[in-house]
């Protein structure tokens, strides 16, 4: 049978125009269109070949599942947030209601095992703005966006759809705090979620505004166990990144980052090694350069090392390999590691070693400093 969206379904799949069905489903149901008599001489037929004439609980159920199977193929379908809730409200409602136990129990499995609870995945300006979503668990869901800027990356909380939907209504929200949170949609992030926004971030260009998002969400991580944990894990693995000088995401190892060293132009030009950024001077907000300090000092614990420390191992590992004595042939396995080694000692010792060339390189400068002196 013919819906209102163009396309053909089993009958059990349509609704009837009727003002009660169309009030709960909006646009998110297809509608049979009665062309040729009236609503009321329809219905009865229209119930006996089976076409919802009320919602229900089984047929509203039924409507999620289509609609989340929908979302993923090219057939799918844009929602608003008010047509969304809609829905979801009617199924609040048996709940908190006088449905029978039947009915409540399978909207609650339903809705904590299968995925039906839609997210759109850009924030909407208005509830009636039409998206593109997708149909999560419960349990994959936070309440509450703690940090504030995961929303920006298609991790909306449901606390934000609620306040679009009921703006300054302290009671609603109260109440689908109470009921969602019962469901099993957790009260913030949890580790896994955290894991998630963050590789989101790093999917994205390495733009000033995200490195800012990146240091804020790897600050809240330092600040719970499990997310800890889970965010240190995701950094060894390589899933998540951290951002480079070059503005681009780069693995944590072997990145480094400066330390005595007083500028960029320290990076040494043919190194395997790669600059941490930005520094805190390109922060321009106090809450910002909060955020970096606690995320350098994640970095720290979680492996990463100041430029100092990786050229120390350098050398230290050309030493273990060079046969005793052979000084010259420990300069050379360092040189090739990193060409530019000179220039960054000139720049570190300008007056002592402003005569350093390739030659006198091996004589003339002590290696042990490398690791040890501070300017």
């Amino acid at each position: 049978m013919p819906g209102t969206d163009g396309q053909l379904h089993v009958p059990r799949d349509l609704f009837a125009p009727v003002k009660d069905v169309q009030y709960v489903v909006g646009d998110m149901a297809a509608i049979y269109p009665i062309l040729a008599c009236s609503v009321t001489e329809a219905l009865p037929l229209l119930a006996r070949v089976g076409v919802s004439c009320r919602p229900t609980v089984p047929s509203i159920l039924r409507l999620l599942r289509q609609c989340r199977k929908q979302s993923t193929t090219r057939q799918r379908r844009k929602y608003s947030v008010r047509n969304y809730f809609a829905v979801l409200r009617f199924l609040r409602d048996k709940v908190l209601g006088r449905a029978s136990a039947e009915e409540k129990g399978q909207v609650v499995t339903a809705l904590k095992t299968e995925q039906l609870l839609w997210i759109p995945y850009q924030m909407p300006h208005s509830p009636d703005e039409s998206g593109f979503g997708r149909f999560l668990r419960a349990a994959e869901i936070a309440w509450e966006d703690s940090s504030g800027v995961c929303h920006k990356y298609g991790h909306i909380s449901m606390s934000d759809l609620c306040s679009l939907v009921h703006p300054e209504d302290s009671v609603q929200m109260e109440t689908w705090k109470q009921w969602l949170l019962d469901l099993g949609v957790q009260r913030e992030h949890s580790a896994s979620m955290q894991v998630m926004v963050m590789k989101a971030v790093c999917s994205k260009s390495c733009t000033k505004e995200a490195v800012v998002d990146y240091w804020h969400l790897l600050a809240s991580a330092a600040k719970d166990g499990e997310m800890e944990e889970a965010v240190r894990n995701a950094l060894s693995e390589g899933s998540i990144l951290v951002p480079s000088a070059s503005q681009s995401w780069v693995h944590l190892s072997p990145t480094v980052f400066e330390d005595d060293w007083r500028a960029v132009s320290l990076m040494l030009e043919g190194s395997h090694l790669k600059l941490l950024s930005p520094s805190p001077r390109l922060l321009s907000e106090d809450a910002a350069v909060r955020d970096h300090a606690a995320g350098m000092h994640f970095l720290r614990e979680s492996g990463l090392k100041t430029i100092s420390e990786s050229v120390e191992c350098l050398v230290e590992k050309a030493v273990e390999c060079a046969p005793s004595n052979h000084v010259r042939h420990i300069a050379r396995i360092v040189q090739a590691s990193m060409g530019g080694i000179q220039r960054c000692v000139r720049h570190m010792f300008p007056t002592r070693y402003k005569k350093l060339t390739s030659e006198n390189f091996c004589e003339v400068f002590p290696w042990h400093v490398l690791g040890n002196h501070r300017q």
